[in-house]
């Protein structure tokens, strides 16, 4: 008696061509109805700015060449060390605006509330255990870089601002009885 039990007298086969994973659901097939949640990613992403992202990433280590000989020898550093850290830098930023693109318009929102709140505890922080540099306390201290909160706060800001005025929108909007 095999492990399966079926009603029809003919075997289960798989299906043949392109009909194989229609109304896939899973993670192991990463389909989601007929096509997969990667085509639908890579369909939707918007190309132009994806390629301007990877220019500016690009600019910002090519540029990081022209300065940092001479700080590193000032500082006693390795030649390529400004240059290295700015290229593990970029590599971590291109991680986290490919994780963003998978994220819906509402989770963008959530995550912008999130990060906004972070950001602002973040300030707090600050105010009693930052980092003092010329006169002014705007960094917090963790091993090998430094945090400035208010650039998190920034973009966290347009969004979530962006989204209160979306929904005052639909709020002043005429409603029947």
């Amino acid at each position: 008696m095999s492990d399966v039990m079926h009603t029809d007298s003919e075997p289960v086969r798989p299906a043949r061509g392109r009909s194989r994973n229609r109304g896939a659901v899973g993670i192991g097939s990463w389909r989601i109805g007929r096509k997969s949640f990667l085509y639908g990613w890579w369909t939707s992403l918007d190309w132009r700015l994806a390629g301007l992202c990877v220019v500016l990433l690009a600019t910002g280590v090519l540029l990081s060449f022209g300065s940092s000989a001479t700080a590193a020898a000032r500082l006693n550093y390795d030649e390529y060390h400004f240059v290295l850290r700015q290229v593990l830098f970029a590599g971590a930023a291109g991680a986290v605006l490919v994780g963003l693109s998978f994220l819906t318009p509402a989770g963008v929102r959530r995550s912008a509330v999130l990060l906004y709140a972070v950001a602002l505890l973040l300030l707090l922080v600050v105010q009693f255990a930052g980092h003092e540099a010329k006169g002014a306390s705007r960094w917090i201290r963790f091993p090998g870089f430094s945090l400035q909160p208010s650039e998190l706060l920034k973009p966290a800001l347009v969004i979530v601002a962006a989204a209160l005025f979306t929904s005052a929108d639909r709020d002043l909007q005429p409603r029947r009885i």
